[in-house]
């Protein structure tokens, strides 16, 4: 006889401006969303019921322990049990103890909800090529068409800010060297010996690696084409400049503009004393000439991508943009020291972003010379 528990894969949250009880379960595919009606005592009640079947029990078991947990007659209960049960909120009871040993392994290296992510999205399916009778002309326009889900879409650029500094880009320099010997250049480094670069050569790497190519049109409007790709062609990553001792550009913090190359001063930024702490003190931080810093405007991507694996898209594309820079940064003599370690929060007020759902920091890289490791 089947014998059932909860779903360690199972999320409880109050969501929206009634605070609905909502719950998430299953993996992938199979992952889906259950609201419970009412917020009375028997909304909570039926709650605190899933929360507490960590024991195995069979499907009569079930029926009669809820009944009694709501005071309702067992043959009423008896659909809401399938109805858990096909929620996959309810699941085999041995899945549910193997899904359990699987995660609490990962928790006890202090990734809970790093496994949690990752088993909510395992198997997760992509949007196919074709859409069945519907072109994709026909599905992108209805999306397009639909403002009460996601609003209307992001423009491919950030909406520029008007700035009293804008320094303009030269051409990107011409580097006489191969392949091999740019990877060649690429071991990692710990800090800078040296201080000081020139703006030509940090313009280079900004064009080289993160202007956009060319801008083409399609059924969801413009999209860039940039040296590194992107899921979609849909480019949701900003890159700032933070410049410490770069000769021919002010000390401050900078937005780089994809499409013109231009980098626009933030107006009130602490970018340039807050920098090195927001990077917890790392010596490839503090010793940099420029500390650049990825950004992703996340409904830029999400608004097309609407499935929590697309989140993995957008750490792809992170790691996609970085190898151009770096590649460029080499290429040109530059040394660069890569920096995952953030804070978020702090990052978040130093470059005047307000909302990390709509805009969060993601990574910072040192750009200098005299790289030692």
């Amino acid at each position: 006889m089947a014998k059932y528990a909860l779903s360690p894969l199972a999320t409880i949250s109050r969501e929206g401006p009634d605070e609905a009880i909502v719950i998430l379960a299953g993996s992938g595919f199979d992952r889906q969303r259950v609201e419970i009606e009412g917020q009375g005592e028997g909304a909570s009640a039926l709650v605190s019921w899933i929360l507490a079947q960590s024991s195995p029990r069979s499907h009569d078991e079930l029926v009669n322990a809820l009944a009694s947990a709501l005071e309702l007659p067992s043959g009423e209960m008896s659909d809401v049990v399938d109805q858990l049960i096909e929620a996959h909120i309810l699941v085999d009871a041995d899945f549910a103890d193997e899904m359990g040993c699987r995660l609490r392994h990962w928790a006890i290296l202090g990734w809970d909800d790093a496994a949690l992510y990752h088993y909510s999205t395992f198997g997760q399916p992509f949007d196919p090529d074709t859409l069945g009778d519907v072109s994709y002309e026909e599905y992108y326009q209805s999306i397009l068409e639909d403002l009460s889900t996601a609003g209307p879409q992001p423009p491919a650029l950030k909406p520029t800010v008007p700035s009293q500094v804008e320094i303009h880009p030269n051409s990107a320099s011409v580097k006489n060297v191969t392949f091999t010997e740019v990877l060649g250049r690429t071991a990692p480094i710990n800090h800078f010996g040296q201080q000081g670069i020139g703006l030509a050569e940090l313009q280079s790497v900004l064009i080289e690696a993160f202007q956009a190519q060319r801008i083409i049109g399609g059924t969801l409007g413009d999209h860039l084409l940039k040296a590194y790709p992107s899921g979609g062609a849909r480019h949701p990553l900003e890159l700032y400049v933070v410049a410490k001792s770069v000769s021919g550009l002010p000390t401050a913090a900078y937005h780089f503009d994809a499409v013109s190359g231009t980098l626009r001063q933030l107006m009130d930024s602490d970018a340039v004393a807050g920098i090195d702490d927001a990077c917890f003190g790392k010596g490839g931080i503090v010793t940099a000439s420029a500390v650049l810093v990825i950004s992703c405007r996340w409904l830029r991507h999400n608004w097309k991508y609407r499935y929590s694996r697309s989140y993995r898209m957008v750490l792809l594309e992170l790691g996609h943009a970085i190898q151009a820079i770096h590649l460029s940064a080499r290429a040109g003599g530059l040394g660069v020291y890569h920096c995952p370690s953030i804070n978020d929060a702090a990052l978040l007020h130093l470059l005047g972003l307000t909302d990390d759902c709509a805009e969060g920091p993601m990574y910072a890289l040192g750009i200098g010379v005299g790289g030692i490791r």
